[in-house]
């Protein structure tokens, strides 16, 4: 029976055992830097959460969501990690 992502995730954190998390959606496409820019970010920031922009393709599709996630404060992004699902 389907549980949704929310469950997903959660089953994988639970299951995971290494030191870093990575999460990224069936339908997102990663910059190649990604993950060794936010890897260095954990290096400055122990135990921290690293999030970071988006931009929707195609150019301009959901430009009102675009332009509130991106501009998310640290407390705000904090919060929407914990509220938002």
């Amino acid at each position: 029976q389907p549980r949704g992502v929310g469950y997903a995730k959660n089953k994988a954190v639970s299951q995971s055992r290494g030191q870093y998390l990575c999460f990224q959606d069936a339908d997102d496409i990663m910059l190649p830097q990604r993950v060794r820019l936010q890897y260095e970010a954990s290096l400055l920031h122990h135990n921290s959460l690293i999030g970071c922009r988006v931009q929707r393709q195609p150019e301009g599709s959901t430009e009102r969501y675009t332009r509130w996630i991106n501009s998310l404060t640290q407390d705000q992004l904090f919060t929407q990690v914990y509220t938002s699902h």
